[in-house]
């Protein structure tokens, strides 16, 4: 590993070593796993911690981890992507962002490394434990 990388067995210890975890995980199923379930980010997650969950998901499971995360004190983003694979290649995904504003100003050198069109949907009714968050209900 390179450029200061570490390796972690698990969720769990990659939320333990950083300040921002990216999710971009094929599934509903596969993100409440990795989040939530054994071993999973909740285990090793502190406050203040910062997940951008760039998965294409059901709006009820990242509800659902928004909320548990939100308890730990960890922020969330709601940032699913478009432009499949060759536009992850090229580095110019589109990202639709969904939270707190200055969680988005935080996140976005990251997105910006990413992608090329990153557009922040909303504030605090983009929380991915809102319902209305923008992201999971109205760009689809």
């Amino acid at each position: 590993m390179g450029a200061g990388a570490k390796a972690a067995s698990t969720p769990r210890d990659v939320a333990a070593q950083c300040d921002v975890v990216i999710a971009m995980l094929p599934n509903s199923p596969d993100v409440e796993v990795v989040a939530l379930g054994k071993d999973g980010l909740i285990e090793g997650a502190k406050r203040g911690q910062l997940l951008a969950d760039m998965s294409t998901i059901s709006p009820l499971v990242s509800q659902k981890v928004g909320k548990a995360l939100a308890a730990k004190g960890v922020r969330m983003l709601d940032a699913p992507v478009s432009g499949g694979e060759k536009g992850a290649i090229d580095a110019a995904l589109s990202i639709m962002v969904g939270g707190e504003k200055a969680d988005f100003d935080a996140a976005l050198p990251i997105f910006q490394a990413l992608g090329k069109t990153i557009t922040h949907l909303g504030a605090a009714s983009g929380r991915a434990d809102s319902p209305s968050s923008p992201t999971r209900s109205s760009w689809r």
